[in-house]
């Protein structure tokens, strides 16, 4: 990210299903365009999906269903001091359970505060770091028997 006088200001915004047909789409990089949601109606088909530096300041379950085939999930820098939101990152109870597919997941840089209940035990990268991180007990990685990079 370059200085904070050149991070978009004003937000884009996305109509549902914009993406739909672009059925050999597999990743999708939507960093830096103060998104304050995951874009609705994306193909089944992406495997990689970037939503770095934008605004979303909470991950509903809801958001995440269509993303079957997901495999890398990027959402860090969406709540920190160069991108600030004045309150804590909140995810959804099991927002990430459905995700079978995903090995790696990015939530660096979000004043997050706890870790995500149940992640899917595929996966193999967790980045965490630069949080707000209270505790973590022995069943926030109990089942991530896959795990090969864990970074707090």
């Amino acid at each position: 990210v370059g200085p904070k006088d050149r991070i978009c200001k004003r937000s884009l915004t996305i109509d549902n299903g914009t993406f739909w047909k672009l059925k050999n789409l597999k990743s999708l990089y939507l960093d830096g365009n103060q998104l304050s949601s995951i874009p609705k109606g994306l193909p089944p088909n992406i495997v990689l999906l970037s939503l770095e530096i934008n605004s979303i300041y909470s991950i509903l379950k809801e958001n995440l269903t269509e993303l079957v085939n997901i495999q890398a999930l990027y959402l860090g820098q969406n709540c920190y001091f160069r991108n600030p939101c004045n309150t804590s990152y909140y995810i959804e109870k099991d927002a990430f359970v459905q995700l079978e597919k995903m090995v790696l997941l990015s939530l660096k840089s979000n004043n997050l505060s706890y870790i995500p209940h149940r992640l899917p035990p595929s996966l193999k990268e967790v980045y965490l770091y630069n949080n707000n991180i209270q505790s973590i007990t022995n069943k926030d990685f109990y089942y991530l028997t896959e795990l090969e990079i864990l970074d707090l």
